[in-house]
């Protein structure tokens, strides 16, 4: 798109944000009549999956009350670091995939696999319904586009298929074979896809490196718990009140398998990508949410209509997480941190590296520094994200070394062809650059100094 238009990748980013989410209502609002036949009903669903999120906000409340655990302006995630490199902190505020608002407003390809999520259960329980194999075929179509850029949800799809069909199978007391014919239709679909990541991680060094550092853990219980909030408890009695029903419909028994698949996966010790697996349970859990208030409301004989004001506090309470997300993130921007602002110096840096070097010229740097040139220079950087440097590990340390003794074997071993160094990397380095015969400057200014390695 952005090649088509000539646009940026900024502006491209944010416009197919803007038009994922008119696709992300739709598909949601489908999937949502289907369960219910009320407007009013499905309303409520609808905005309760949109801007719920949970109660880490509570949590931030008491933060100041733990020593050394206070927060001032921006929140600062290192502080919740376990000694497993596991996020011990409330999902509501860092694992966007879990929540619509927050997938919406991070990244465009959230919202979208989410939509194709809904729409491929949707399209299955149209099958299950009236038996006509277009709605197969078409979950299948879906499947296979959807496991193209995101393959981590092969395992909810048809884990969550896979123990419907067996529990519906066990309280019909027979085997459903159109079911079954269903669930292969879209394995059909989808093995090409399938077929192709598998390949690569198994045959291809680097995908396998990366498949291998894709280490996701959904954090412990209570910070999960924390952060769905009312949704996760609303959503239990829900829940329960299916369990408990003798007027239980098919349909019912799918929300009560994707809510125990979906607690299995994300707590799976055999899947690296646990929290990944979170996407889309925010819909089992508004639907169950919205069953567990209309009858709670029922018991009461609670009639009345509410008022805007009574609306507007309701969903501001389910929501408040949001606004803490965003409010961080205007304070980060009005305190001109690094993650909203590049400085002139590094970015004049980065130009001079494409307009002066071949497109196979390795460069060196800090970690930090080297996740941003990954994303702006369109050369192969040495030590950049975890999840996409092989060996970052052992990269890390080889870098970290030469920082320190400034080897000449390094640079010559690796292949290096350029230093690219900020303050952060003064900061490590511990000799002078200058005096390396073998270390040309080639560039300078304020903030950035470029090297040529000359071996």
């Amino acid at each position: 798109m952005a090649k088509i238009f000539n646009l940026s990748s900024i502006y491209t980013f944010q416009i197919v944000k803007f038009f994922v989410i008119p696709i992300f209502l739709i598909s949601s609002y489908f999937l949502i009549s289907f369960f219910f036949e009320e407007k009013k009903e499905r309303k409520w669903t609808l905005l309760i999956l949109t801007f719920a999120s949970g109660w880490g906000w509570i949590f931030l409340s008491f933060l100041p009350l733990i020593p050394g655990m206070s927060i001032n302006g921006v929140i600062d995630l290192k502080k919740f670091v376990d000694s497993r490199g596991v996020f011990q902190f409330p999902i509501d505020f860092w694992v966007p995939e879990a929540f619509s608002f927050f997938s919406l407003y991070n990244s465009p390809h959230f919202g979208f696999s989410t939509s194709l999520i809904f729409l491929i259960f949707l399209l299955s329980l149209l099958f299950f319904e009236k038996k006509n194999l277009k709605y197969s075929l078409m979950a299948g179509v879906l499947s296979s586009f959807l496991f193209q850029f995101h393959p981590y949800y092969v395992l909810t799809i048809f884990a969550t298929l896979g123990f419907f069909i067996l529990i519906s199978s066990l309280v019909e007391k027979q085997l459903n074979l159109s079911y079954f014919i269903h669930y292969f239709v879209v394995l059909l679909f989808s093995f090409p896809p399938i077929f192709y990541y598998l390949w690569t991680i198994f045959k291809i060094p680097v995908r396998t490196s990366h498949f291998s550092k894709n280490i996701l853990i959904t954090p412990s219980l209570p910070y999960l718990l924390i952060g769905y909030g009312p949704l996760i408890f609303l959503g239990t009695y829900g829940l329960s009140l299916l369990l408990k029903s003798k007027k239980r419909k098919e349909k019912d028994l799918f929300l009560i398998s994707w809510f125990f698949v979906e607690f299995f996966l994300i707590y799976c010790p055999l899947i690296p990508f646990q929290r990944k697996l979170t996407e889309g349970f925010q819909m089992d859990l508004a639907i169950l949410t919205t069953f567990s208030i209309k009858s709670w409301f029922e018991k009461r004989s609670i009639l009345r209509k509410f008022t805007l004001l009574e609306k507007i506090l309701f969903i501001f309470f389910l929501s408040f997480s949001n606004f803490i997300i965003i409010g961080n993130d205007i304070i980060s921007y009005c305190e001109k941190n690094e993650m909203f602002y590049l400085k002139k110096g590094i970015v004049e840096g980065m130009e001079w590296i494409r307009r002066n070097t071949s497109e196979n010229s390795v460069i060196l740097s800090s970690f930090e520094t080297g996740n941003l040139l990954l994303a702006f220079i369109d050369r192969p950087v040495y030590l950049a994200h975890p999840h996409i440097t092989v060996n970052f590990q052992e990269k890390k340390e080889r870098v970290e070394k030469f920082f320190k003794e400034g080897s000449e074997e390094f640079l010559k071993n690796e292949g290096i062809d350029y230093l690219f160094v900020t303050e952060r990397e003064r900061e490590k380095i511990k000799f002078d650059l200058e005096e390396k015969n073998y270390l040309e400057k080639v560039f300078t200014n304020e903030e950035v100094t470029i090297f040529k390695v000359n071996l």
